[in-house]
């Protein structure tokens, strides 16, 4: 009985902090939304991450111009700033309720770097308006180059990176993070052939990070 007791207290401790860290109730996992913008009689879905209390960061090309967003389906915020890197990323700076949990603490312009090739990568998505997010899991490939005179249209010139993970609708503007260590590697860009998704690096300055932070 003794060596049995001892035997389930070894597998709890093995075990229970492994629980902790399971996708689905990690910090990229809870800080993930589902934003709603309407333009006129457009609607667009894009999924974004909270990355500060009043801070939502997704891509610049789901950005309809509209002050309005509602997230997660449940509730209404105002847009009172907007945060740009060129490369396609975009920081909402809102008023509403404060995001409790954000992903903030996974990304630092000082350290940021694209994952190696042939690393692991996950998002969680709201592809489809799905909702809660959906955990996609894959690998990063290479890059593809684009000078100013051959990207193609609605491309940004410089480095899209590949990842082979399957995106839909609505997955646009969903953080990549590294299987390995969990932070941010980008944000989705494109979907490739219904199959590949493409991220450009990031390029917020460390200026940027702290005005979203501390919206």
């Amino acid at each position: 009985m003794r060596f049995l007791f001892s035997f389930i207290l070894m597998l709890s401790l093995v075990v229970w902090p492994t629980q902790r860290l399971i996708p689905p109730k990690s910090q990229q996992r809870k800080a993930t939304h589902v934003v709603i913008m309407k333009h006129g009689e457009e609607t667009g879905v894009c999924t974004a991450s909270a990355i500060g209390r009043h801070a939502l960061l997704t891509a610049d090309h789901c950005d309809m111009g509209t002050d309005n967003l509602r997230v997660d389906y449940t509730f209404n915020i105002h847009v009172l700033g907007r945060i740009k890197d060129g490369k396609d990323h975009i920081i909402y700076l809102v008023d509403g309720p404060e995001f409790e949990d954000t992903m903030g603490s996974l990304y630092n312009p000082a350290t940021y770097d694209m994952s190696r090739e042939g690393d692991g990568a996950f998002f969680f998505g709201d592809g489809g308006g799905m909702f809660p997010p959906q955990l996609r899991k894959g690998y990063r490939m290479d890059h593809i180059g684009f000078d100013k005179d051959e990207a193609p249209k609605g491309m940004i010139a410089g480095d899209l990176f590949l990842l082979d993970i399957a995106a839909i609708n609505g997955d646009s503007g969903s953080a990549v993070y590294s299987e390995e260590t969990g932070r941010l590697i980008g944000v989705i860009t494109y979907a490739l052939f219904e199959r590949f998704v493409g991220t450009y690096a990031m390029h917020f300055t460390q200026a940027q990070i702290d005005q979203a932070e501390r919206f």
